[in-house]
């Protein structure tokens, strides 16, 4: 059987060891135990090192006022912040491992994002990381947005930022056709 615990090392500082106990049969049917002593100090600060960075990341992936998606190499969406969920109309749990991002685009937008997200695995620099495209919600409504993607180093993920243009390219279009009624 084995514990985790802390003990106090010789030199007066807390050390978390894991200690194990093995009974050991003699020839009369009597038991000897030994104990084990495994000192996991140094590996409980890197666990705990590793959960620090994890909540680092994740707020600043949550908290960025954008929409973000983690997506792996075949469409997959792997990870979503409240801000995608909003825009999308889909919880985080109907979305994360079950859909993919080409789901979202546009069907013109579609091919060009597709080719782009093939050159990107390829070569990161052969593909734009900033272009627009238009946003399909779980209602159907289509929405203009500006979009940054990055490739995670040593991995073939990609990190997405949306940045929704929609009343922008509204306003915009609104005012070329005021323009082109007083032409």
């Amino acid at each position: 059987a084995s514990v985790q615990s802390k003990i106090k090392h010789k030199n007066g500082v807390l050390r978390d060891v894991i200690l194990t106990a093995v009974l050991l049969p003699l020839k009369n049917d009597a038991l000897n135990s030994v104990m084990v002593i495994e000192d996991i100090t140094e590996r409980k600060l890197a666990e705990d090192e590793l959960k620090r960075s994890e909540y680092l990341y994740r707020a600043i992936f949550e908290n960025t006022g954008n929409p973000n998606l983690l997506l792996s190499p075949d469409t997959k969406i792997l990870l979503v912040n409240s801000e995608l969920e909003k825009l999308s109309g889909y919880p985080r749990e109907e979305i994360e491992g079950k859909k993919s991002w080409t789901e979202f685009i546009a069907p013109h937008d579609l091919p060009r994002m597709i080719q782009y997200s093939k050159q990107r695995r390829i070569d990161k620099s052969s593909a734009p990381q900033k272009y627009e495209f238009q946003f399909v919600d779980r209602y159907g409504q289509i929405k203009d947005m500006d979009i940054s993607v990055d490739m995670i180093p040593d991995t073939k993920e990609s990190i997405v930022s949306l940045h929704d243009t929609t009343i922008h390219k509204q306003a915009e279009r609104t005012l070329q056709e005021s323009q082109q009624r007083l032409a």
